[in-house]
């Protein structure tokens, strides 16, 4: 399995400009990409599972094929869905820091398995 990737998928762009730049900086070791809502599918099917996702609305292909995903304020609200490794919780007010939390957590997880194969 190669290595963590980021996909950056949510609305409006201005969002995911800043989200990307700003993870970018933060964890320059992980790839992060924007991408455009509407290509999220191809560009899951580039990485190979080993992807996080951050997107404004979760689909079946989301959900089936990245590690872990953050749902970001569907319907304007202020609660957003994360899943990490399959374990959904729902966090108010979502910061940096948490979508930071949610790349580490995958990555160790992640660095884990890849140290477990033989």
């Amino acid at each position: 399995m190669e290595s963590l990737r980021v996909l950056v998928a949510n609305e409006p762009r201005s969002y995911r400009e800043a989200m990307s730049q700003a993870l970018s900086l933060v964890r320059p070791e992980v790839g992060v990409r924007r991408v455009e809502p509407e290509a999220l599918g191809p560009a899951l099917a580039e990485c190979d599972g080993a992807c996080v996702v951050f997107c404004s609305r979760i689909t079946h292909e989301v959900e089936e094929r990245a590690l872990s995903w953050v749902e970001m304020y569907p319907s304007g609200e202020s609660l957003s869905t994360v899943s990490v490794l399959g374990v959904r919780d729902v966090v108010e007010n979502l910061r940096l820091e948490d979508l930071v939390s949610v790349i580490d957590r995958t990555g160790n997880s992640l660095a884990a398995l890849n140290h477990a194969e033989p």
